[in-house]
């Protein structure tokens, strides 16, 4: 029988930064600058400064969406848009007119595209080969750019999933549930066989479980930290380990 297709968010639920964005920032400005050996350029303030200059652009960004673009063009937009966030996020830190910003961009755009930037918690593998076993047909949708496949493949996670769909290569992004809504006609191209509507899994209530809703998605809100009560309707998990469980109890595993 044909099972709904569970379908799980990347960064903060398969996938969490190893360190902080503002370590990685730091230590790449410090290498594009030509300092390596001034600790100044790696101090806990501007690594701080960073952090804060980094929220404040991934709040104030636009969506990270680009339609139906050339695979050239798409690139191109990708990493438009993220320099403008590196920018802003360095900004903080009174750091750009002191690198070579280009050289820093280029470090971090290929540092955060490598496995070694990211660690993948310990609850994350046992539930994916659990879900697995069960038969359970699995995607990731994430506000991401195409680095995401690539790297799914070097941390060993692209095996369990039929499909990666990146808001960068669609119309809209999270929160707009009109991503959910191009995100379910790709995966409806890719297999007819799923039933039904997708059920999104992830950290975040703005993010992943209320905009699904809206689209007519299931939910599960992994809350690892404990955050509170989940809305009427939607599981509550605080570990990925007890996903299969919760899945077998809505009736999907």
């Amino acid at each position: 029988m044909a099972k709904r297709l569970v379908v799980l968010d990347a960064a903060g639920t398969l996938l969490e930064v190893a360190g902080s964005v503002g370590a990685a920032y730091a230590r790449c400005a410090r290498a594009a600058a030509g300092r390596a050996d001034d600790p100044g350029w790696d101090s806990e303030h501007v690594r701080g400064a960073i952090e804060r200059g980094f929220g404040r652009a991934m709040r104030d960004a636009p969506p990270l969406a680009f339609g139906d673009l050339a695979e050239a063009d798409l690139e191109t937009a990708e990493r438009g848009w993220w320099r403008a966030v590196a920018r802003a996020a360095l900004a903080e830190a009174e750091l750009p007119a002191r690198i070579d910003f280009e050289s820093f961009f280029d470090r971090a755009w290929h540092g955060f595209g490598a496995a070694r930037a990211w660690r993948v918690p310990e609850d994350v593998r046992p539930a994916l080969r659990a879900l697995r076993g069960a038969g359970v047909p699995l995607a990731v949708f994430s506000n991401w750019d195409r680095r995401l496949v690539p790297l799914l493949g070097e941390l060993g996670l692209d095996g369990f999933f039929a499909r990666v769909v990146v808001s960068s290569a669609l119309a809209a992004a999270k929160p707009d549930p009109a991503a959910y809504r191009a995100a379910s006609a790709v995966f409806e191209r890719g297999s007819p066989a799923w039933r039904g509507a997708p059920i999104m899994v992830g950290d975040r209530l703005d993010h992943d479980v209320v905009p699904s809703l809206v689209a007519g998605w299931g939910a599960v809100w992994l809350d690892r930290a404990g955050r509170g009560d989940a809305p009427p309707g939607v599981a509550r998990i605080r570990t990925l380990a007890e996903l299969p469980r919760c899945l077998t109890t809505m009736g999907v595993a």
